[in-house]
């Protein structure tokens, strides 16, 4: 079978790896396609190397608005796909990437996998809501995570024959490098203790692009009493400056540091006191490891682990300070994760291969 799997972003490629290492595994052929969407060493080539995965085309195609960088993708990967036609493609998550490869596919009438589909945060201010949902409806396979995301798909018009739960392929991921991971140096070369840091991360457009949120949230950093680790995204970094927050970068408590690799940034959040973030993806993979959570949104596709690993706080500097204040020490032995049992690509590829619809 050929198999074509389109990602542009760092979780795509942390999500998309054990799905690609099994199709390879069982001697499918095989084309990854970049998009270009994450395109610096810190957010794409580090981790594409760390997770040993080799692109065979990369578009090249970023820091575009969103209208362009669609109509550049679809129209790249419709040429690409005509001169190459794929049995199936895959893509994974809500992105600009994922639109595309999916409407790409539609248009020539490939069958295409949505994995991860079915989250919903229902709020169509999220240019990543309005992704998940167009993607959803035209997806052919569409790999649930949970119950809850299956029910948001039988509620929606999608293809009713092709939806299955299967769990998420982070836990595959996180269960594949969770002994490289120890291997890290990086609270050796932070000069910090297990447990004794927060870690926090950053970077969607609806907080760092507004400049009173942004600062809102640095505020609650200068008030808390907690040392936080900062892998700042690049376009934090670049808002920071562009709306003259330079003064934030001097914080005592907080420790900003450039983008991990995904080993040390495994390592850096499974031995932390606690994670603040606005990341859809961490606050699955905090779930694994059985860390708290507080996420810096007023909504989350991630229903499943709130009020159990995580808390929803938005922007407010004092709900992100008693939310921190809460979580600490909160107890998290008696919750399960609720994203599958690390075998998420292994069920997706049966389903491909058996033609189960």
């Amino acid at each position: 079978m050929k198999v074509f799997f389109v990602f542009g972003t760092r979780p795509e490629f942390i999500k998309l790896f054990p799905l690609i290492k099994e199709a390879k595994e069982r001697g499918h052929e095989l084309k990854i396609i970049h998009t270009g969407q994450h395109f610096s060493f810190d957010m794409s080539e580090l981790i594409l190397n760390e997770l040993n995965i080799c692109v065979d085309i990369n578009l090249g195609i970023s820091a575009l608005s969103r209208t362009k960088q669609i109509s550049m993708m679809l129209e790249k990967l419709n040429e690409l796909f005509l001169i190459d036609l794929p049995d199936i493609v895959f893509a994974q998550g809500d992105t600009n990437s994922v639109v595309s490869a999916a409407l790409a596919s539609n248009f020539l009438g490939v069958k295409f996998a949505h994995v991860e589909a079915g989250i919903r945060s229902f709020d169509r201010n999220m240019p990543e809501e309005v992704n998940r949902v167009l993607v959803d409806q035209i997806s052919d396979y569409l790999f649930a995570p949970t119950l809850e995301s299956k029910k948001n798909l039988m509620n929606s018009e999608t293809n009713k024959k092709g939806i299955f739960v299967v769990g998420n392929t982070i836990v595959d991921s996180l269960l594949i490098s969770k002994e490289l991971s120890k291997k890290s140096n990086i609270l050796k070369s932070l000069g910090i203790n297990e447990g004794n840091y927060c870690v926090l991360t950053m970077h969607r457009s609806e907080n760092v692009d507004d400049k009173e949120k942004l600062e809102s949230v640095l505020n609650a950093l200068k008030e808390s009493k907690e040392l936080f680790i900062f892998p700042i995204h690049p376009r934090t970094k670049k808002n920071m400056e562009k709306f003259g927050l330079e003064n934030y970068f001097k914080l005592n408590n907080v420790k900003f540091i450039a983008p991990l690799g995904f080993f040390d940034f495994l390592n850096l959040c499974s031995n932390s006191k606690l994670i603040l973030t606005d990341s859809g993806g961490i606050q699955e993979e905090a779930s694994i490891y059985k860390k708290p959570v507080v996420v810096i949104r007023e909504n989350t596709e991630r229903p499943e682990i709130i009020g159990s690993f995580s808390m929803l706080v938005g922007t407010n500097k004092e709900k992100i300070i008693a939310g921190l204040n809460k979580m600490s020490d909160k107890d998290l032995s008696k919750f399960d994760c609720p994203y599958g049992d690390g075998l998420t690509s292994k069920k997706i590829m049966d389903i491909i291969e058996e033609g189960l619809y």
